[in-house]
């Protein structure tokens, strides 16, 4: 996974979704991340692809915010060595932060 900058120009990946056209990575400041499901300590259930606690890993500077549903919050879920928590979570209940352990 990269970030782009914003760009009218798009091109079509190999799955067939529209994306800007970029030449690398740029970095970005906050990352909104879709979720099945999130903990009350920031971890969530991705779509299992890892993309984006890839991402997070590459930019651990970056603001890392979920977005879901109030009903997608649980009280825990599994977690992996590479999973990295979000800072926050925005639900239609409002805003939810978590505490951060030292982040890179």
């Amino acid at each position: 996974m990269l970030s782009a900058p914003y760009s009218k120009e798009r091109v079509k990946n190999s799955y067939g979704i529209e994306e800007p056209l970029s030449n690398g990575d740029e970095p970005c400041e906050v990352v909104f991340a879709p979720l099945l499901a999130a903990d009350g300590d920031g971890y969530r259930l991705g779509y299992g692809g890892g993309y984006y606690d890839r991402y997070f890993a590459r930019r651990p500077s970056a603001l890392r915010v979920g977005l879901c549903y109030e009903a997608q919050l649980a009280r825990s879920l599994p977690r992996e060595a590479g999973d990295m928590p979000l800072h926050a979570v925005i639900t239609e209940a409002g805003i939810r932060r978590f505490p951060q352990e030292a982040d890179g």
